[in-house]
């Protein structure tokens, strides 16, 4: 829920996934709280009917917090359309990646928020279930 989302973050928030970055060849880095909600609110713009995948889940393992910094360690499960990666089909695919989120917190809300996720882990799922 990313309207949800967006009245926990600083209007000055920094969002970022160097992770990402990588495996995509594009900057994942987006600061200012409008920017960084309508980033979440589009990722998934032109695969799905109402913008929003048919599954996601999040397996929330460990938590641990210290100071004004909250570390999350889970599993992003999600199908994603298959067009994003062969064009013209109507498939999908399932992916399921670990991902570390990291949290830091001012004055009640999230200041900085960074994810690194295994995208190679990512790739291979995809790779492997586009096999003809």
């Amino acid at each position: 829920d990313y309207d949800a989302m967006k009245i926990f973050h600083a209007d000055d928030i920094h969002f970022e996934d160097p992770t990402a970055s990588e495996a995509f060849d594009s900057n994942v880095v987006y600061d200012g709280k409008e920017v960084v909600h309508n980033y979440f609110k589009n990722v998934f713009a032109g695969g799905f009917k109402k913008s929003k995948p048919p599954y996601v889940n999040f397996i929330i393992g460990k938590v641990f917090s210290s100071g004004s910094f909250v570390v999350i360690n889970s599993i992003f499960e999600s199908v994603l359309p298959v067009s994003w990666f062969k064009q013209g089909s109507t498939e999908t695919v399932l992916v399921a990646i670990p991902v570390v989120t990291i949290l830091e917190f001012e004055n009640g809300t999230i200041k900085r928020h960074t994810d690194y996720a295994d995208y190679k882990n990512y790739r291979d799922q995809i790779n492997a279930q586009l096999q003809p």
